[in-house]
């Protein structure tokens, strides 16, 4: 099968960010499928294999997969107009270039919402199976955050409607989206809830230490939807009750990330100390340096559907896993006992789950263990990409065979 697969902000191994997407591809093209990427290189370093010495626009090959690169710049540190223009541009210069493409079928990687646009379009163009892969739900996300006014948020909220309506099958990140599509229209029976997960063979669990006191680690963004501000008012608690034998480690950046770090500054605890990004390669080996791994939001409910990557990554690395919120991550890690979850905005609960767990080293361990176990169970991204390329092979047959039978 060929799959056109839009992506615009395509990571690959090496690069900055989630490489769920890329991992997919190269696992297909291993099967004998061959994949197309329709992306830009904003996220793609300039001296990475992909496209060392290319000049863009380009067409690159690597692991098999196929990739058309196009030049539209992108950060996430961009103000909101830019990003949004960015993700214009990047439509615009797409649907020139699917004018002169084929494929079996199409998938789409959403958000941003214009790639779903992007999707449906090119599927219609070429007469192939639409599919959506939903790792943001749009507008739910930043109307969730008062970040859409009202009179933007309906257009956007009938886009998608449209868009769910069109695709043969959706991916859904988590269960939570799944709920919030659903209840936008999406029919139930289309929408396949398909983890971020976790590649497990890059991460070699080790039994945590068992001493009393606790290595915290937060691994991530430092933008508005993350809350970051929640952690060090955490430390500062920590700090105020004699308690520096809990240290937390904030490694990361994102629009937030001056504003936290001089806020750091400030309280200058010795026990929270911020550090600045390091390479996805590095994330494994660093996580081996601590004992418990802290996943946080801002006080929004609709944030509680999130998939963010660094959960899986904890799970994986075999450390109890910290959050600050509710849904269906807090009940995975009830449900499985190799983690904690404080209620959502509850300062005073969380710092009891931290103490909770530099008390008893014993229980942490086992937490370890089993948290490991899980990602095992379920979370491999090698069977999440089976699984997912088994929906779209049979959805494409299941096509093929009405389209043979209405002739």
């Amino acid at each position: 099968m060929h799959i056109l697969y839009l992506q615009q902000l395509l990571v690959p191994p090496g690069g900055p960010g989630n490489s769920r997407c890329w991992e997919f591809a190269a696992q297909w093209a291993a099967q004998g499928h061959r994949i197309t990427f329709v992306s830009s290189a904003a996220h793609i370093p300039p001296q990475h294999p992909v496209r060392r010495g290319l000049s863009l626009p380009c067409y690159a090959r690597m692991d098999g997969v196929e990739m058309y690169l196009l030049d539209v710049p992108y950060s996430h540190m961009m103000p909101l107009p830019r990003r949004a223009a960015a993700f214009v541009q990047f439509m615009l210069k797409a649907r020139r270039l699917i004018r002169f493409l084929d494929a079996d079928a199409v998938l789409a990687y959403t958000a941003p919402p214009s790639v779903a646009a992007l999707g449906r379009w090119a599927a219609g163009l070429l007469k192939r199976p639409f599919f959506l892969e939903v790792a943001d739900v749009w507008p739910d996300v930043p109307q969730g955050m008062g970040l859409l006014p009202g009179w933007a948020a309906a257009p956007l909220q009938q886009h998608m409607r449209t868009c769910y309506a069109a695709a043969e099958r959706i991916f859904a990140y988590s269960e939570g989206m799944k709920a919030q599509m659903v209840s936008q229209g999406a029919d139930p029976e289309r929408v396949l809830v398909s983890p971020n997960g976790v590649r497990l063979g890059r991460f070699g669990p080790q039994p945590l230490p068992l001493h009393r006191g606790l290595r915290a680690l937060y691994a991530g963004t430092m933008g508005r939807a993350n809350g970051v501000q929640f952690l060090l008012d955490a430390a500062a608690r920590l700090h105020a009750r004699g308690r520096d034998d809990i240290r937390l480690t904030l490694i990361g950046d994102g629009t937030e990330g001056a504003r936290i770090r001089d806020a750091a500054a400030r309280l200058n605890l010795p026990n929270l100390e911020i550090l600045p990004p390091v390479p996805s390669g590095d994330v494994p080996g660093l996580m081996r340096q601590f004992e418990a791994g802290i996943v946080c939001f801002a006080p929004y409910p609709v944030l509680e559907a999130n998939s963010a990557t660094k959960w899986f990554e904890y799970l994986a690395a075999g450390l109890p896993v910290l959050i600050n919120y509710g849904g269906w991550q807090a009940e995975w890690l009830d449900r499985h006992a190799c983690g904690l979850a404080a209620p959502q905005g509850d300062l005073e609960a969380f710092v009891r789950n931290l103490i909770a767990l530099a008390d008893d080293p014993a229980r942490r361990r086992d937490m370890g263990l089993r948290a490991r176990r899980l990602a095992e169970a379920s979370f491999g991204r090698h069977v999440l990409a089976s699984r997912m390329l088994e929906e779209m092979q049979a959805a494409v047959q299941a096509g093929s065979s009405q389209a043979a039978r209405a002739r």
